[in-house]
């Protein structure tokens, strides 16, 4: 899910940088023959186990990973192909790990086939993963699963300490509650001082869901530390229950995770490129043997543009056994046909003057908002519930949002010096978490030289961590921003001198790159009344994400501004596309005037079979941005 959805965010803010990741991809899949692919410790795995064996008294050993430890009853445990199945007795608990394992941070998805405990309403069937197990006979660990009992009528995520106690209330999944059902279940375990703790589930076959379900923070001492993962069950009933998994899957986060093999076989033939849905996951048990070549031939056809023409070919041929959860995709056939071929070589073509537009303002975006704050209501301590005229959700600030030096006062969201310089500010719009947008801030300062104004993406509970695009007054400068870990650095940044008591717009978008490639970060600043810039003043890339987490704004000081106040008059942010301006209707963004001056040729694109090129006919500051063929510059 989070490749093709992340694809498609980039594809549209930077097509440059797609178009050889999109082939790459397409290619890839199609030699594949599914979306899935054969699981190994090569591809990233902590550990790995599909259950395909038969084992009785125990788990055996693990595709990855080494041998399963039996913590409780050896006997109630058991393996046949596809299913690893532990028997409980009433009021029991059972335990297994991985101790050839030992993760600080990790991420860990299992499929979990949970009973449901149905004798009376105080009865619960818990299925947990587990992280952090110390050594020992009496271990200490995380633990974070599904519940679910005839209370209630949907499974519930719920995480605890080994000792019992409760790291947050019960989450409602909206999982309906039935005995027997499949479940996708996934834990983050993230950092120390605190540990970031962040689950979600899904039903079998069914898309994940793109938010975390939970997300807190804990910092007891015991579990601050790396230590083995493992399975955890509990029948909390009169009576004995059955609890099985039939995958479990461990990575660092951010890595690969590692799939069964489905039971596809697939050998499709495309003569273009094309973008693919993914075929669905699978669950029925089957061997499979897929061998498929792709062969794609293209010939572009455009004016004043030479021909280039790709050639992918890729064969792979692979023998598995694995669980699979829907039906496989059936052999397609895309076939193309080339219109023309143009001359291999193009004049250069100028680029026409453009008489300019009057633009807007304040700066609309192209999309409805996913939050929108204008902050029209009465006076008030705390930021409270946003407001607006669009049909935008509310939302309540939280964290800063509720601080003694943040109000309310004629209409405008004012924050206020928080009495010490370097105090990191941040009010969190909401309480759902994101990976990647599009943040739109209309602001002032009531002096300059002392405040940092910023909005912020994957912020962390506790400050610790975010993406933020900041004016720096006291340095005249627009900088991108990361904290992580409790430090901040500057990815990139660019000159810009701001004056007191003016109106400004600063956007900031975030673009995931999906598994394995970087998260694109860019941002612009600008007065209001004057044109939003047509490009972004400052593009970085990180190589090391960050993950999911709050969006809002805020600020700080390094140096001393008693009385001084950031004054915000919008706040939105947009999941998809550029976030409009306040109050809006999220109607489409003006052309920016481009300014009348010689025409600048259009470089000739590079001959075919060329890997990269470049003209460096653009704007950037902070590194190089993207290339002309080949993708991104990394700095």
């Amino acid at each position: 899910m989070g490749i093709f959805s992340s694809l498609a965010r980039l594809n549209w803010r930077y097509p440059p940088l797609m178009a050889l990741a999109s082939l790459v991809l397409i290619v890839n899949t199609i030699a594949a023959g599914s979306l899935m692919g054969s699981a190994s410790a090569a591809s990233g795995a902590l550990a790995l186990d599909t259950f395909q064996r038969t084992v009785s008294g125990g788990w055996g050993g693990a595709d990855t990973g080494g041998a399963w430890t039996i913590l409780d009853t050896a006997k109630s445990w058991s393996v046949t192909p596809g299913v690893g199945s532990i028997v409980v007795s009433a009021y029991a608990q059972q335990r297994a790990v991985l101790s050839g394992v030992s993760a600080q941070d990790v991420d860990i998805q299992a499929q979990m086939v949970i009973p449901k405990c149905a004798k009376n309403a105080k009865n619960m069937c818990d299925q947990y993963v587990l992280g952090r197990v110390s050594s020992g006979t009496s271990p200490t660990y995380y633990r974070i699963g599904l519940v679910q009992g005839a209370e209630r009528a949907d499974i519930f995520v719920r995480a605890q300490r080994s000792d019992g106690v409760n790291l947050s209330n019960d989450i409602d999944t909206g999982i309906p509650a039935a005995n027997g059902a499949d479940i996708w279940f996934e834990a983050q375990l993230i950092g120390a001082n605190p540990t970031t703790i962040m689950a979600r589930a899904w039903v079998n076959g069914a898309t994940p869901p793109s938010a975390w379900m939970l997300s807190i923070t804990d910092n007891t001492a015991a579990e601050q530390t790396a230590g083995a993962i493992g399975v955890q069950v509990r029948n909390e009933g009169p009576g004995s229950q059955t609890f099985a998994y039939k995958s479990f899957v461990a990575t660092t986060p951010g890595a690969p995770s590692p799939t069964p093999t489905s039971t596809a076989t697939n050998t499709p033939t495309a003569t273009s490129t094309a973008t693919a849905t993914p075929p669905p996951t699978a669950t029925a048990t089957a061997t499979a043997t897929a061998t498929a070549t792709a062969t794609a031939t293209a010939t572009a056809t455009a004016t004043a543009t030479a021909t280039a023409t790709a050639t992918a070919t890729a064969t792979a041929t692979a023998t598995a056994t694995a669980t699979a959860t829907a039906t496989p995709p059936p052999t397609a056939t895309a076939t193309a046909t080339a219109t023309a071929t143009p001359s291999p070589t193009s004049t250069p073509t100028a680029t026409p003057t453009i008489t300019p537009t009057q633009t807007a303002t304040p700066p609309p975006g192209g999309n409805m908002n996913t939050i929108e704050d204008d902050f029209t209501r009465a006076n008030q301590s705390g930021w409270g519930t946003s407001t607006n005229t669009d049909g935008v959700a509310n939302v309540t600030w939280g964290m800063d949002g509720t601080a003694s030096y943040v109000n309310i006062n004629n209409n405008t969201g004012v924050y206020g010096y928080q009495g010490s310089i370097n105090s990191i500010g941040v009010a969190s719009a909401g309480t759902a978490i994101y990976n990647g947008g599009d943040s739109l801030v209309e602001f002032s300062v009531s002096a300059v030289g002392h405040a940092t104004p910023y909005t912020v993406q994957n912020a962390c509970s506790n400050k610790s961590c975010y993406y933020g695009a900041r004016l720096h007054t006291s340095q005249n400068k627009l900088e991108i921003a990361k904290r992580s870990g409790g430090s901040t650095s500057i990815l990139a940044s660019v000159p810009f001198t701001a004056s007191a008591n003016t109106v400004y717009w600063i956007r900031l978008d975030v673009a995931p790159g999906g598994v394995g490639l970087p998260t694109v970060l860019s941002a612009k600043i600008w007065a209001n009344g004057s044109a939003e810039p047509a490009n972004w003043m400052v593009t970085v890339t990180d190589n090391s994400p960050l993950g999911s987490n709050y969006v809002g704004t805020g600020g700080s000081w390094d140096i001393t501004g008693t009385g001084e106040t950031i004054n915000y008059t919008c706040y939105a942010f947009a999941t998809s596309g550029l976030a409009s301006a306040c109050d809006s209707g999220g109607v489409s963004i003006t052309p920016t005037p481009t300014p009348t001056g010689s025409p600048s040729p259009t470089p000739t694109p590079p001959p075919a079979g060329i890997i990269a090129s470049d003209a460096f006919q653009r704007t950037v500051a902070g590194g190089w941005g993207n290339a002309d063929t080949g993708g991104w510059w990394s700095v």
